[in-house]
């Protein structure tokens, strides 16, 4: 029925959140105040001193990517995984990364994470790092994977908007040359190529031409092709 179609259609509508990577050890410090627009440095977080150390988990929901950083908290029932705080990086072309993840100007292993408060939609920034460079290139990777995604998609949904003129056109608008179908020249088997070569003429006389002639098999004889690079002009 009516019912059960539209149904349908909006759970087809439905954007499914999906896990990227799972980083097991990260640590994460409360930012100094910018001392220059140079912008942040990683040695001046008191590096030695970590907030704390947690879990990031990295997924995706259409062109947002959400980078989640999990506390580690004993509990009666064993060490679990508590949202301490998440940055949603919103792919959608109106942003850059950047704007979400900054690296620090004096290491490849520190960031700056934007975070926002999902009901407030307040935000605050925070640095992680990582101990190893093998762990910080895995979270670029993930992070610069999901860009090229969404910049794909955007690409697609533009062609399709656009697709439909530019594949009726037959001649390239950006082209200033004119369009000149092209030619077969070669010669079909039996065919040949008679030239009369007549002696040199006295001035002021023309000299005969080539002229298409029978063959002695029934055949046409062609005249004599063009130059190189002749063109002939479009039908």
């Amino acid at each position: 029925n009516a019912a059960a179609e539209d149904g349908l259609a909006a759970e087809s509508d439905v954007e499914y959140e999906q896990h990227l990577i799972t980083i097991n050890e990260a640590f994460v410090y409360a930012l100094p105040p910018l001392s220059s627009s140079g912008g942040h440095r990683a040695e001046l977080w008191g590096l030695e001193n970590p907030r704390l150390t947690a879990t990031i988990k990295l997924s995706q929901q259409g062109t947002t990517c959400f980078i989640r950083v999990f506390e580690k908290r004993d509990t009666p029932d064993g060490q679990q995984l508590v949202l301490f705080a998440e940055c949603p990086a919103y792919m959608d072309g109106t942003k850059e990364l950047t704007h979400f993840v900054e690296p620090v100007q004096d290491s490849s292993r520190y960031f700056v994470l934007r975070m926002e408060d999902k009901a407030s939609k307040r935000h605050a920034y925070v640095g992680i790092g990582f101990r190893e460079r093998q762990t910080a290139f895995d979270f670029q990777a993930t992070l610069q994977d999901h860009v090229r995604f969404c910049r794909r998609q955007r690409q697609v949904a533009e062609g399709h908007q656009g697709g439909d003129e530019e594949d009726d056109a037959t001649v390239d608008a950006d082209s200033k040359e004119p369009f000149v179908p092209s030619m077969n020249l070669a010669l079909k088997e039996g065919e040949k190529i008679h030239v009369n070569v007549a002696p040199r003429s006295r001035q002021g006389q023309a000299r005969p031409k080539a002229s298409a002639a029978p063959a002695p098999g029934g055949g046409l004889l062609l005249a004599k092709p063009p130059p190189p690079g002749f063109i002939p002009p479009p039908p």
